[in-house]
């Protein structure tokens, strides 16, 4: 109903206006729905219905209205609505360039604020940036002159505490490496020493608190040729004399270098043993195959070792067994390997005789040492394979030590070796182990003793004195034959080698 009301409200002011316009024209001497204006004003009641129709404002006549109004409502109407149309038209295209217009102008006014407000804060920050660095300039200069006054004030003290440390490490790694060379040289022996009577400073006082009852040892008896035995006795004396006359000061004399060869077991070291025992020298025991074990450069190393220690004794006997392992010729070595290089220190350590020690030494292979050692040997021994009557007394020696000693074998047992290894059985042992050395014949008294302790009876057999001796020969001839064998493959290939 509303609607309706508004639609009829819309009618009527169309009509009103349509009138208006029709009476615009009738005055200004137009024409009418295509008529003169001269009917227009000979017919006044039917060109001026509103006329009529505001007869009385407040009084309308519904009928006279609809009546007057019946003829042009269709074409008013008509044109109302296409009045109403362009007024809509123009009216959307106003509406349309009027927001098109304050969208533009939005925008401009949004992106010139956005540039004024961008730029006020990069302004902003800037001034704050500004701010803080000289607030930052002046905290750096506080600081510096805080540490510049700080260090003024330590510098003194950072210094001395630097070089204290400086020279504490210093003296610390510099000491520690000192105090363990003196360690090493008092409480500890050379790396190369194998044995040795000398005793360390930690021996020493071991000794002073636990006496050692072990009785002293005793001088080795050897059995030798009258000759060599001569030989050997002078060397004794000669060792003996040095070793008095050093020790009560005197500088004319010094100890004389020994080498010892022969076959093994003919009785080099024992004869070095009863050497040092003899003479009153303290005696160390090496091997020239010894130096194997070091790396590059520690062999050296350990050789001036040696030599510092024995430097510092009053007297020392130092015995170097297997002597062509490290002193062999240098003809046939690399000058730049570890042999040629550390016999090359050995010579420097022996250029001179000594008054604190002699050098014994002892090889089977003579002429495999290097010629610059001649020189430095002052006596050259042969220690050759024991002959009949030596082998009897070496065999006699080790029988009444061993198979004889009521000590420490029973008397039953002493009794069975009394009976089957009596002189004459001896004589034959002796002429049947043609060359044995002095330690193989030790070894066939060796092997009866304790196969004669595994019998049911536990006493020396006949059977059981034959058995060693067969054992021991046929030892001997297998390793001599691979001696011989190996001799006349090595012959063989040098005459090949030359052309023969």
């Amino acid at each position: 109903m509303q609607r309706i009301k508004i639609v009829l409200f819309l009618m009527v002011c169309s009509v009103a206006l349509f009138g208006m316009e029709e009476e615009q024209e009738v005055r200004s001497g137009g024409e009418y729905e295509g008529a003169p204006m001269e009917a227009a004003v000979e017919a006044p009641a039917r060109s001026s219905w509103w006329s009529r129709a505001r007869i009385s404002p407040f009084y309308i006549d519904y009928d006279k209205f609809a009546a007057a109004i019946k003829p042009g409502m269709s074409e008013s109407l008509s044109r109302g609505v296409e009045a109403l149309t362009r007024g809509l038209k123009e009216a959307s295209s106003e509406f349309t360039r009027a927001l098109s217009d304050g969208l533009q102008d939005a925008t401009v006014t949004l992106k010139d604020s956005l540039e004024q407000g961008i730029g006020g804060a990069v302004e902003v920050g800037i001034h704050h940036l500004n701010e803080a660095l000289k607030e930052g300039g002046l905290l750096q200069k506080r600081l510096n002159g805080f540490i510049q006054r700080t260090v003024q004030r330590n510098l003194c003290i950072s210094g001395g505490i630097i070089i204290f440390t400086i020279a504490g490490s210093t003296f610390v790694y510099y000491g520690t490496r000192t105090g363990w060379r003196v360690v090493e040289r008092n409480l500890m022996r050379p790396k190369l020493i194998i044995a040795s009577s000398k005793k360390t400073l930690f021996e020493r006082i071991q000794e002073r608190i636990f006496p050692n009852k072990k009785p002293q040892d005793s001088s080795p008896e050897m059995v030798c040729d009258n000759e060599l035995e001569n030989r050997l006795r002078d060397i004794v004396r000669a060792t003996k004399n040095i070793y008095a006359k050093t020790n009560a000061g005197a500088t004319n004399v010094k100890y004389r270098n020994l080498m010892l060869w022969g076959p093994p077991g003919t009785g080099k070291t024992m004869f070095a043993k009863r050497l040092a025992l003899e003479s009153g020298l303290e005696w160390a025991y090496m091997s020239g195959s010894s130096f194997a074990k070091f790396k590059d450069g520690e062999g050296i190393e350990a050789l001036d070792e040696l030599f510092a220690w024995a430097n510092r004794s009053k007297g020392l006997m130092l015995f170097i067994d297997e002597a062509e392992a490290f002193l062999a010729q240098r003809e046939h070595m690399d000058l730049n390997s570890n042999a040629y290089q550390l016999l090359t220190n050995f010579l420097n350590h022996t250029g001179e005789r000594s008054n604190k020690f002699m050098l014994v030494f002892a090889t089977n292979h003579k002429h495999m040492i290097d010629s610059a050692m001649h020189r430095r040997i002052d006596d050259l021994i042969e220690m050759p394979l024991p002959k009949a009557p030596e082998r009897f007394r070496v065999l006699a020696l080790y029988r009444n030590k061993i198979l004889f000693d009521l000590r420490q074998n029973g008397a039953l047992f002493v009794d069975s070796a009394r009976i089957c290894l009596n002189d004459a059985k001896l004589e034959e042992i002796a002429q049947q182990a043609e060359g044995l050395s002095n330690g193989e014949l030790e070894g066939i008294i060796n092997i009866i003793k304790t196969d004669a302790d595994i019998t049911d009876t536990g006493l020396v057999t006949l059977q059981v004195v034959d058995r060693a001796i067969q054992h021991a020969m046929e030892k001997y001839v297998a390793f001599r034959m691979t001696d011989v064998r190996r001799k006349r493959a090595l012959h063989e290939h040098l005459w090949r080698s030359i052309g023969g």
